[in-house]
């Protein structure tokens, strides 16, 4: 439904005589509709969240605008040779380009924009506007109420492959603005900063779980003695002692945090308007802002809890056992810092320059049996990840590639990847295009914080019967941490 509406408000800004004028280049009307088409898919793609885009955009028609007097003026100055590179740069990189802020929307545009404008329409009778739904094509119209007859017919659903999407991202989609509903209301309820006496009474229950549940802090000192004595690389011992500090600064403000809290709710202290947003947050199930500062996360105060645990262990064994194998990167305050040590201790041990490395990435249950543990898989050089998530995607175990999720499944988890450190090589025309290059970002939400980015670098997977542009229509990301 909104797919037709778009397109017959778009159909509305050229009239009849413009149509008549410019009809007489045999490119003419199918750019157009394909023009439209992409435009409308730009402007619903938002519905979909962070698997739509990674930051939301208001597309106006004056870009449709643009983008067609650029078409237009395109086709009369080339009129047997269209220059369709030439005409996807302008139209993707300048016109609507010139509004995205985000490198990975960016490729996604470049991609949607290649897939409509492009040259193999004409050679294709029936070119699909969209993978899967073959109904939906480019037609061929010589008079402009054929083209609207045809945009009426279109199915009042909108299917989400329209847009590069699954149903799974419609589900996604209904589930976030089913939370958002949920938070607004919390807020709006929370909005005269008082706590009432049932409330409190519950505050202060959770005040006092949280505070039997908080870890105990790290011992540095014991950190920095065993890590020495075990003769660990001194970059490596770096990274472990700021990530216990890290954490224990983190321990020592949430323990501060809720002694306070509680003397506010047993009435020993004057301060409740200094606390109530902290108050109202915990109330609300929510982690307070004071105590985000250590690293990105959009978990529920109990998960945050368990995560916390959890986090406080890794290291713990990290900081007694060595490095451990397979390396939970999603349990440190900074994985790209790490990521960047393996590197420079990788440089340092080859004598490369750490600027000519990159990664090269081995799926682990591509290489061993799925049910074998990985242990004693200890690369001479480089790191074994774990706990990684796919969205948009699945891990095939069979084909030892990416494919198509499964209904209803939201998340996947992906195997342990090897991450190995290599000299940069330029890729192979075999290379292209059946490997996706899939983003990894620390937390779902994918722009981070305004102190910390959330993506981390791409890791390259195979992309299996599909072409990498299909995950990338898919929105499909490696996330180190999820939600609840």
């Amino acid at each position: 439904m909104v797919q037709r509406s778009n397109l017959l408000k778009l159909y509305g800004l050229i009239n009849e005589e413009e149509f008549s004028l410019n009809k007489k280049n045999q490119y003419y009307s199918k750019l157009l509709f394909s023009l439209a088409w992409l435009h409308s898919v730009l402007l619903e793609r938002k519905r979909f969240k962070t698997q739509g885009y990674n930051v939301p955009y208001q597309f106006s028609e004056s870009d449709f605008l643009i983008s067609y007097d650029m078409i237009v003026n395109m086709l009369d100055s080339y009129p047997e040779q269209v220059p369709f590179e030439a005409m996807q740069y302008m139209i993707g990189e300048v016109n609507y380009g010139g509004r995205i802020t985000d490198e990975i929307d960016r490729i996604l545009v470049q991609v949607l924009v290649k897939d409509l404008i492009s040259p193999i329409q004409f050679v294709m009778p029936d070119y699909s506007v969209c993978e899967g739904l073959r109904n939906y094509i480019i037609p061929q119209y010589d008079e402009l109420e054929h083209y609207l007859e045809y945009i009426r017919a279109l199915s009042i659903e909108d299917p989400p492959e329209l847009f590069g999407q699954s149903s799974n991202a419609d589900i996604y989609t209904q589930i976030q603005e089913s939370k958002d509903l949920i938070y607004e209301l919390k807020s709006f309820r929370g909005a005269n900063n008082i706590l009432e006496s049932e409330e409190q009474l519950k505050l202060g229950e959770k005040l006092a779980f949280l505070g039997q549940s908080l870890p105990q802090a790290l011992d540095l000192e014991a950190i920095s003695r065993d890590s020495k004595i075990r003769g660990d690389h001194q970059l490596l011992q770096t990274v472990l002692f700021q990530e216990a500090e890290r954490y224990n600064n983190l321990i020592v403000a949430v323990s501060k945090g809720l002694k306070n809290m509680t003397l506010v709710i047993e009435g020993s202290t004057m301060d409740y308007a200094y606390f109530i947003s902290e108050m109202r947050e915990l109330a609300n199930g929510q982690v307070p802002q004071s105590w985000s500062f250590a690293y990105l996360s959009d978990k529920k105060i109990l998960s945050w809890m368990r995560d916390l645990n959890d986090r406080i262990q890794f290291i713990n064994d990290w900081a007694k056992n060595g490095i451990p194998t397979p390396f939970w990167l999603g349990g440190l305050t900074y994985p790209s810092s790490f990521l960047s040590v393996i590197l420079q201790k990788f440089a340092r041990s080859t004598g490369a320059a750490v600027d000519s490395l990159i990664w090269e990435f081995h799926v682990v249950a591509s290489r061993f049996e799925m049910d074998e543990s990985v242990e004693n898989i200890l690369p001479v050089e480089g790191v074994v990840v774990k706990g990684l998530h796919l969205v948009g995607a699945r891990w095939d175990y069979e084909n030892n590639c990416l494919a198509e999720a499964l209904p209803m499944e939201l998340l996947s988890k992906m195997p342990d990847i090897y991450f190995k450190p290599v000299e940069k090589r330029k890729k192979t025309n075999s290379e292209e295009g059946f490997f996706f290059s899939c983003p990894l970002y620390v937390y779902p939400i994918r722009t981070g914080s305004r102190e910390r980015p959330s993506f981390t670098l791409f890791v390259e997977l195979p992309s299996g019967s599909m072409r990498s542009s299909h995950w990338i229509k898919r929105g499909a990301a490696l996330l180190l941490t999820t939600s609840d």
